[in-house]
């Protein structure tokens, strides 16, 4: 059976990417306009450059309308082609569902564990990896990514678009994850929103509206809209990877000065140099990657 983007499944993946009329650059510093477009689709590509005249590029827009059409030639012609190539869904929920995942994780990702498990007809097992993982960027875990795995998870276990009353119930919790989420990380980019609590407030704004007027490309608006979210995931990635060098500096001096050494002694007293650094230093990195999830443990233990 075949399957294309039914109208609330168009809605509901605009309402998990977000609409930016301007070209920005995502988390990863890619190049993104509209409702996640990229250069990485094909069909995108090739329309952005028949009606444009160049590749997309900084600077770019693109109009509502412009871009609720290509959604769907987007959707179905790519991302909506491999769900049902890899997947083979049975019903419209399950398409939808695989689809919106699909165009946020990749093309590539109808080969993971979750698209095999809906593909064996177990949309619960589905809905289950999804709940648990494919929610990290920059090796942290997202509270927006968490949402949107979660109201994946929902539609397709349960047919569920997420757009009734009670999701709109669920959907503001969410929120409130996603923005403590995005405050912390003004905080840590020394903007003061105020206390980290998930409520939007002037102080959050005017850090937002602080934050957007030191990157050129932002809108100078105080709205956390996709492309002021992933300038801030930017500079999560950025920390992420200035880590990851400083660790493999550091293994590779130890490294240097234990082929260095010249008596017995002092090889041995650079290997031990050269462990104590690896163990340090791999220590504090697993703690800053995984600080979300640590602190989420000490949490669960001081109220249990």
């Amino acid at each position: 059976m075949s399957f294309s983007l039914s109208p609330r499944g168009a809605a509901f993946l605009e309402r998990r990417e977000g609409f930016v009329a301007h070209a920005y650059r995502d988390a990863v510093g890619v190049v993104t306009i509209g409702t996640g477009f990229t250069d990485a689709s094909h069909i995108f590509r090739a329309y952005w450059t028949e009606t444009r005249g160049h590749r997309l590029r900084m600077g770019d827009t693109i109009a509502r309308a412009e871009n609720a059409r290509l959604l769907r030639q987007v959707a179905d012609g790519e991302y909506g082609a491999a769900v049902t190539a890899s997947i083979r869904p049975k019903e419209q929920h399950h398409y939808d569902g695989a689809t919106s995942v699909a165009f946020n994780l990749g093309k590539g990702s109808v080969s993971w564990r979750w698209a095999k498990a809906l593909r064996e007809g177990d949309p619960a097992r589905c809905a289950a990896l999804l709940r648990a993982g494919y929610n990290t960027a920059g090796g942290r875990r997202l509270a927006g990514l968490v949402a949107r795995r979660r109201l994946e998870a929902e539609l397709i276990e349960h047919g569920d678009y997420a757009d009734g009353e009670a999701a709109a119930a669920s959907s503001d919790a969410d929120d409130r994850t996603t923005l403590a989420d995005y405050q912390r990380l003004l905080r840590d980019r020394g903007f003061d929103p105020g206390p980290v609590d998930g409520a939007w407030g002037p102080r959050t704004k005017a850090a937002v509206l602080s934050f957007q007027r030191t990157h050129d490309g932002l809108a100078n608006d105080g709205v956390l809209g996709p492309a002021t979210k992933a300038a801030l995931d930017r500079g999560r990635v950025a920390a992420q990877d200035a880590a990851a060098s400083a660790l493999a500096a550091g293994l590779a001096t130890a490294a240097g000065g234990a082929a260095s050494a010249g008596s017995e002694a002092g090889a041995s007293a650079w290997v031990l140099a050269a462990v104590a650094v690896v163990v340090a230093a791999a220590l504090g990195f697993l703690i800053w990657r995984n600080g979300d999830e640590i602190a989420r443990k000490l949490r669960g233990l001081r109220h249990a």
